[in-house]
């Protein structure tokens, strides 16, 4: 007489088997698709950045007029050597909120990624430009200045190029600094060419990892360059890194804010 196993060893039925067969399938293209929707933020925003990359920079500087032609709130384009860094920067328009490419892609499609923006109270070629992005978990945006609040990580950061209309800047890394949001010196927009050494030295007060002759750099200062963004790998919470850089000379532009000192607010990221 044959006995049936019910137990550890039987044989498993053949409906269990072509159940198997259909789900298995099903269950590994549903992982897939999850792990895609995940990434899926960093490869959209890297992929609009790629398009903008294509058609502006060549073997020469960026074509900031074709970069305008992909989006009118264009104001420059940043590289920044020993980084991923190489991407355009924008600036809402006054009918829309100031931190509006915190949740938008270049192309102006929602993104949780956002885009590399300019404070709305700069002006593109003034005295101080202040750039906000979020420190990507994947390396990419500004996760390079979020590891500068340690040596290493400055160390690795080499000269950033301010591309405008009117031509291309050099600015130096200085020094980084690990602050809260509100943090006020950094919003010095009023200031003229010949105060931006008494700001940096302010700064330097903050400093957490500095690069080598910087006071040097910083006395010849006439413009300052920060790129700011958020201090853990999550986005929000209230610490910023902030990784300073200078241009020499006295800058004549015009820094667009309002004479007196200017309101404090919050960063962006």
């Amino acid at each position: 007489m044959r006995i049936k196993l019910t137990g550890e060893g039987a044989a498993m039925p053949e409906s269990a088997r072509r159940a198997a067969r259909i789900l298995l399938p099903i269950i590994a293209v549903a992982m897939i698709a999850a792990a895609v929707l995940l990434i899926w933020p960093e490869l959209n925003a890297e992929m609009n950045f790629e398009r903008a990359r294509n058609a502006v920079t060549g073997e020469g500087a960026p074509d900031m007029g074709a970069a305008m032609d992909l989006n009118p709130d264009t104001v420059a384009w940043l590289s920044v050597e020993g980084t991923p860094i190489d991407h355009p920067i924008v600036q809402p328009p006054g009918n829309r909120h100031r931190d509006w490419y915190l949740r938008h892609a270049y192309d102006g499609t929602a993104s949780v990624m956002g885009t590399p923006y300019l404070d709305a109270r700069a002006t593109p070629g003034g005295t101080i430009e202040l750039v906000y992005a979020h420190n990507d978990r994947t390396g990419g945006l500004f996760h390079s200045i979020a590891n500068a609040d340690r040596q290493k990580g400055l160390d690795r950061i080499g000269r950033a190029i301010w591309t405008t209309k009117e031509g291309a800047t050099e600015f130096r890394p200085l020094f980084s600094i690990k602050v809260d949001k509100t943090y006020a010196p950094i919003q010095g927009f009023g200031l003229d060419g010949d105060e931006v050494p008494s700001l940096i030295d302010e700064l330097s007060e903050d400093a957490v990892a500095t690069v080598s002759g910087w006071e040097e750099e910083a006395s010849k200062a006439g413009r300052l360059l920060a790129l700011s963004t958020c201090a853990n790998g999550t986005f929000g919470g209230n610490q910023r890194v902030i990784c300073i850089f200078s241009a020499p000379g006295r800058h004549e532009a015009e820094s667009g804010a309002e004479e007196g000192k200017p309101s404090v607010t919050d960063s962006g990221i």
